[in-house]
């Protein structure tokens, strides 16, 4: 499992390339003890060259900038990059939305989906509910500290998960206010708009 910050940690005298390889090289303590045991020897460069493309920053166009040349949602992907050069099976993510403007947070929602699909477990800590309904099959709500409820989002009766601690997710509330089943209630704006066309 590997993690992402909700601040990030970049270099800005490092190309993006070289920002991914760090993050990737320094997040394991086996490839530590590789450079102890044989120095000089780093990690795959086709791992860190896939990880840049997943994220929408392709080596061939974005490689040999520099951070500070790349927008905050860019620079967040980057961060997430360094993480994914792992090939981890499963991530955890700590508010990964917080400051993005709405390009950005589609833009990373897209990267995060083919995660997903390609079968990596992430795990989102967000107070973002409607991102959490878009990204998250199942939900652990707290409040206060404590797991008020966890499982599924909306249940067979049709109450959203944390039973009233948290707002249900705009497209369930939506559904509901249309006279529809919110167990049945779209993931994406795009679901929402093909559905009622």
């Amino acid at each position: 499992m590997t993690r992402t910050w909700q601040s990030l940690e970049l270099f800005d005298d490092l190309t993006l390339f070289e920002n991914c390889r760090a993050a990737a090289e320094r997040q394991s303590f086996a490839a530590l003890w590789r450079d102890i045991v044989r120095p000089g020897r780093h990690r795959d460069v086709d791992s860190v060259t896939s990880a840049l493309e997943l994220v929408g920053l392709p080596r061939a166009e974005f490689g040999e900038r520099h951070p500070y040349s790349l927008s905050g949602g860019e620079q967040r992907r980057l961060a997430l990059a360094g993480v994914l050069a792992m090939q981890p099976r499963a991530l955890l993510l700590d508010e990964p939305f917080v400051s993005l403007d709405p390009a950005s947070r589609r833009d990373l929602a897209a990267v995060l989906s083919r995660l997903a699909e390609r079968g990596t477990t992430v795990v989102l800590a967000t107070h973002d509910i409607d991102a959490a309904w878009s990204l998250c099959d199942e939900a652990v709500v707290l409040a206060g500290g404590r797991v008020v409820s966890t499982g599924s989002w909306v249940s067979a009766r049709g109450t959203t998960a944390g039973g009233g601690a948290v707002r249900a997710p705009l497209l369930v509330e939506l559904w509901r206010r249309l006279g529809r089943d919110a167990a049945e209630a779209p993931r994406t704006a795009a679901q929402a708009a093909e559905a009622l066309a």
